[in-house]
């Protein structure tokens, strides 16, 4: 919805994380190990936001923010091999939560015509509530090592952005 410069912005977003992480380590005989790791999460949710736009003679400006609480459908999974022939571990699990996304962006375009116009900004989105790779190892050698699934995980990512738009 448009208030002259301020828009209100409602939708529903998908995001996706995914990591993989790889141990090898090498004994004294030569034998090589690996232990591997791997995460995903799916996070599914509606988020409302608002735009605020200036407009100038040659540069026009926006700053966008939106916000959502968001269901992860997480899971990681592990495979811990001794001398990479002996399985000593695979197992995984999944788990359902709740995460937080937020963005902010900050954009200028330039028009070049009635039509077309190059735009740059700069983007920051804030993940919370996701399993990282690196929190679900596990070097217990217990009967339940490595079925659990920390989802504690934060991370803010950041960059610009530069592209051709049609309005």
């Amino acid at each position: 919805h448009d208030f002259a410069q301020i828009s209100g912005l409602i939708g529903i977003r998908y995001v996706n994380w995914e990591e993989l992480l790889t141990i090898s380590a090498l004994d004294n005989d030569g034998d090589i190990s690996d232990y591997d790791l791997g995460t995903s999460n799916n996070l599914y949710g509606g988020q409302l936001g608002l735009r605020l736009a200036r407009r100038g003679p040659h540069l026009n400006w926006e700053f966008t923010g939106k916000a959502g609480i968001f269901g992860n459908d997480a899971q990681q999974r592990q495979t811990l091999m001794d001398n990479n022939t002996i399985v000593v571990r695979s197992v995984g699990s999944r788990e359902s939560g709740v995460s937080f996304v937020g963005d902010a962006n900050l954009s200028a375009h330039c028009p070049l015509n009635r039509v077309w116009s190059v735009r740059a900004g700069y983007n920051v989105i804030w993940l919370t509530g996701l399993g990282f790779a690196a929190d679900q190892v596990d070097f217990t050698n217990e009967l339940n090592s490595g079925t659990t699934l920390d989802r504690d995980g934060t991370v803010v990512v950041h960059g610009l952005n530069v592209g051709l738009e049609a309005l």
